[in-house]
């Protein structure tokens, strides 16, 4: 087995601004400190430097020896046994862990301690990284490429965000054309609109193809706005129902967190660490490194989001309080499966639609209670399914599905029913978006010309207009 990286040791001024990531915790070894979702943890002494010997070796065992070479030098007489299991309780006790269910340190009998999370660090900013840049963007050692391959399928998708005005099928005559609204080089993905329906938010990877930022652009507007740079890969743009925050995902190598920037400031702040894994099949199909979604309630009191409990455990659906800070598991998958996935609180805030996966791309529209119990079941196709939405009265249920062949959107009664396919939208519709207020929904779909289009939005009937061609220039949020 190919031994895993060491976490190299800081020196000179760069040791006191070292921070150590995991999960939801922050170590920062200078001050000796450990934070939980920026909250400092009382920890020192001997449990808070075994803490930092476990990550120096994330994944690697630190036999007790080490601890004893470290802790307590030959000339120091202690009974070292349960000074050490003393030590290790107390940092247990800490992190919240326990050495029967451990999440984090794991006992090796006999020989020592191996920490089991992901461990990332998080070194002082560049100059470069201090001051975005609308175009330039930096190399990342390491970067992957996705290739867009599922089932001996290989394509290249060029992302474009389209949008029609969307009303039931009984209302209209003629089934609408979806008109392209955004497209650009590279590929746009995860649109969500802002609670007036005049925005979309969405994450793009950039001329160079290189890491996705979150993007918003008004309906009318000639032009994205940036408002996000990192060297990794931001993701699931989500409204707050007062449109004063954005929530996203970060993922850097392989580590993620959850985010919130205001749409006031674009300031942004670290909520929590997240525990994805690798890249699902369903992330590499679309050629992106996570497919996942998030959603809040319409109270903005709380934020659905996916998130798992150990690497060997299957996604849930998680619950984040945002008054008191507590994460509520929501939904309980099949040990052995891929997990549940692209959570969507309803309109009125009582129920939570998600995707249960069987394995791979396959899976089901299920719902539960917000406030917890049974899963129910609405879709029996166990078939690929690329996202869902509700529509703005909560009746149904949008979603991607291959279940007739070939990829689609299709809708289906809250409380069960048959779906019907929706038409207007064509094929190779994914991860659907619809308006708050009704009216429009946004997809994802693959095209080939990388050009932004744009119909009149004040238009309610189904009359097709000639889409004007527009330039494309980009702003930065630091930059307007």
């Amino acid at each position: 087995m190919k031994a895993k990286e060491q976490i190299p040791a800081p020196t000179g001024s760069a040791a006191s601004r070292l921070v150590l990531r995991f999960g939801t915790f922050e170590v920062v070894p200078a001050a000796e400190e450990l934070r939980k979702n920026g909250v400092k943890i009382r920890l020192s002494g001997q449990p808070f430097q075994i803490l930092l010997l476990l990550l120096e070796r994330p994944g690697e065992i630190v036999t007790r020896e080490t601890l004893r070479q470290r802790l307590w030098p030959g000339n120091t007489f202690v009974d070292f046994n349960h000074c050490l299991n003393t030590a290790v309780n107390k940092l247990r006790e800490a992190l919240g862990d326990s050495a029967e269910n451990p999440r984090f340190i794991a006992t090796v009998p006999r020989r020592g301690y191996r920490f089991l999370a992901s461990v990332e660090r998080i070194g002082p900013p560049s100059e470069d990284a201090r001051t975005p840049s609308v175009t330039a963007r930096p190399p990342q050692g390491g970067r992957r490429t996705a290739p867009i391959a599922a089932a001996g399928l290989a394509v290249v998708i060029l992302g474009a965000v389209a949008w029609f005005s969307y009303r039931p099928a009984s209302e209209i005559g003629t089934p609408p054309t979806p008109t392209p609204f955004i497209s650009l080089p590279g590929c746009e993905t995860t649109p969500s609109f802002s609670p007036d329906g005049a925005t979309l938010a969405f994450a793009w990877n950039g001329e160079d193809r290189r890491d996705y930022d979150i993007y918003v652009q008004a309906l009318d507007s000639e032009a994205p706005r940036r408002v996000t740079e990192s060297p990794g890969d931001d993701f699931a743009p989500a409204y707050s129902p007062d449109g004063s925050q954005i929530a996203f995902y970060r993922r850097t190598g392989d580590t993620a967190a959850l985010y919130v920037i205001s749409t006031h400031t674009w300031q942004e702040v670290r909520v929590m660490g997240l525990d994805f894994g690798p890249p699902s099949p369903a992330a590499a199909f679309l050629g992106v490194p996570v497919a996942e979604r998030l959603s809040w309630s319409p109270d903005g009191k709380i934020l659905a989001y996916v998130d798992k409990e150990s690497p060997a455990e299957p996604l849930s659906v998680y619950l984040r309080v945002i008054a008191s800070r507590q994460n509520l598991k929501v939904t309980w998958p099949p040990a052995n499966s891929p997990g549940d996935s692209s959570p969507a609180i309803s309109p009125d805030g009582r129920w939570l639609a998600f995707i249960r996966r069987t394995a791979g791309l396959l899976g089901d529209v299920y719902v539960v209670p917000l406030t917890g119990g049974a899963a129910h079941r609405l879709t029996n196709d166990n078939s690929r399914i690329h996202g869902l939405a509700w529509t703005s009265d909560g009746r149904y249920i949008v979603f991607s599905s291959s279940r007739r062949g070939e990829t689609a959107l299709w809708k289906i009664p809250a409380t069960g029913g048959e779906p019907v396919s929706i038409t207007g939208a064509g094929p190779n519709a994914i991860l659907p978006a619809v308006s708050p207020t009704g009216g429009r929904l946004a997809f994802v779909m693959y095209a080939s010309d990388n050009v932004i289009w744009r119909v009149p939005l004040r238009e309610t009937s189904y009359e097709r207009r000639t889409p004007e061609r527009l330039d494309l220039p980009v702003r930065s949020a630091s930059n307007p």
